[in-house]
């Protein structure tokens, strides 16, 4: 992992769910006034969210940085270059890239070389998602059939259910999730795994009880906004499809 190509708020999203309830209070602290934390001390800033000095600098290496003063480093580059962004496009385009940016730093080649040749031996992939992931799925399964390969998209749990019964051992499975706590995303992993699909899981949490079940997992980090997870998603998909 390339932990130089993650922002302050990428990596507090990616390792929420592994987060005690005294580390998520100092994260929402630091998410919601990073102003205020760049120039805050350690005691201070466990003032702020009411948490013991430990618990800062535990969350800081839990993160990946060495400790606090590298968190505020990191706070204080990212200001400025949120300041240097000027117009409105531009913004938008750092925007998108530094989305990508921060996927491509959890992407493990080894994993991806054995996902696309898990792809290549397949007789068929199946997608699926729901909401914005939906889109996402919609959009891959567009892009296999570009390259040859048989492909079937399913954007609700109905729509899964009768791809279900024609997934054939081998085949791939594909799971797009923005919130993998959903008890459908659940259910859609094991229905794979009794099939004995590969199981490729696309998620925005390193720490998910999905990943569990899944033969390969990729980190698609886009945040909460809608294009730039559109966007973390199908940076994946593109690695995954092209040869």
């Amino acid at each position: 992992m390339k932990d130089s190509h993650y922002t302050v708020r990428g990596r507090l999203e990616t390792y929420s769910p592994s987060f005690t309830k005294a580390e998520q209070k100092a994260a929402q602290v630091i998410l919601a006034e990073p102003e205020r934390v760049m120039y805050a001390s350690v005691t201070e800033l466990a003032q702020l969210a009411g948490v013991g000095e430990a618990t800062i600098l535990r969350l800081c290496r839990k993160i990946g940085y060495k400790g606090y003063q590298e968190l505020k480093i990191g706070l204080a580059k990212e200001s400025e270059e949120s300041a240097a962004s000027c117009g409105t496009a531009e913004h938008v385009l750092q925007e998108a890239a530094a989305s990508m940016d921060r996927t491509a730093g959890f992407l493990d080649q080894d994993t991806l070389s054995r996902a696309k040749e898990a792809i290549e031996k397949a007789e068929c992939v199946h997608l699926f998602g729901m909401g914005v992931s939906g889109v996402s799925a919609a959009a891959a399964q567009n892009r296999f059939w570009q390259t040859g390969k048989r492909a079937y998209a399913a954007s609700d749990y109905h729509m899964y259910e009768m791809l279900a019964r024609v997934i054939q051992k081998g085949d791939v499975v594909i799971v797009i999730c923005a919130d993998d706590k959903a008890p459908d995303i659940m259910e859609m992993v094991q229905q794979a795994k009794d099939k004995g699909a590969v199981l490729i899981l696309l998620t925005p949490y390193a720490a998910s009880p999905v990943t569990a079940y899944a033969d390969y997992v990729f980190i698609a980090n886009g945040g909460d906004d809608f294009f730039h997870l559109y966007m973390s998603q199908l940076f994946i998909v593109e690695c995954l499809v092209q040869a």
